[in-house]
């Protein structure tokens, strides 16, 4: 039960991550970030430990705060909008993870800290936190993006 709920949580913020790369507006990109930094808490606080899922929530919300003020001082006023051909991708995402997910023989790799080794994260877990890391990645690079991004430097004279 608690692996099902894991990896639908981890499914959910995969699909999220992948619609993320269709955002263009900055505030559509902050509100996927924060839907996916909350799945991804779910997800780590039902397979491993609670504790731990707070202070990465702690965490989370520490630096998702840091740029929405980036964000609401630097960017403009565009209208939110949101690319469709990226809604397919992002199911397919989602299904090959799910693919991977049921495999008769699921493996697990050691997490925690060192004093804690006696518990095996899913390896499904581990992959699907990578793949974040990579699109969370891939968002803050399409945000700071030198000619088109939110945060450009202002071309006017000053």
């Amino acid at each position: 039960m608690k692996l099902m709920a894991a990896s639908l949580s981890c499914l959910f913020s995969l699909s999220v991550s992948t619609l993320m790369l269709g955002l263009s507006s900055s505030l559509s990109l902050l509100g996927a970030l924060l839907c996916i930094s909350v799945l991804v808490v779910v997800g780590v606080g039902v397979v491993g430990s609670f504790w731990y899922a707070c202070m990465l929530f702690l965490v989370y919300v520490g630096s998702l705060l840091v740029l929405f003020l980036y964000i609401s001082m630097l960017s403009s006023n565009k209208v939110l909008s949101f690319r469709t051909w990226h809604v397919p991708f992002s199911f397919c995402g989602g299904g090959i993870y799910f693919y991977f997910l049921s495999s008769p023989h699921p493996k697990g790799v050691s997490g925690g800290s060192g004093f804690d080794c006696a518990y095996l994260l899913p390896m499904p877990v581990l992959v699907g936190l990578g793949v974040l890391l990579l699109v969370v990645f891939l968002g803050v690079v399409e945000i700071i993006r030198p000619f088109g991004g939110a945060l450009r430097a202002f071309g006017g004279k000053s």
